[in-house]
């Protein structure tokens, strides 16, 4: 659910800014590249959490402390 919030949050911003001067004027939108702007986020939010997720696991079977400690 993050990823998508993340990705909302993210893609609109780079909707906005690689296609405001489109989506004010009226002209053709690139539906493509719209949909990619927020498909690359969302992967980019999915692979890091599931990384992360990943890397704490391997942490806490090896007993190691997260932080290092």
């Amino acid at each position: 659910m993050r990823s998508l919030r993340v990705s909302a949050l993210i893609g609109t911003l780079l909707v906005v800014i690689n296609q405001g001067d489109v989506l004010i004027g009226g002209g053709d939108i690139a539906w493509l590249k719209l949909v990619l702007t927020y498909i690359v986020p969302y992967g980019v939010a999915t692979y890091a959490g599931a990384r992360a997720k990943q890397e704490q696991s391997v942490l806490l079977v090896s007993g190691e402390h997260p932080d290092g400690v």
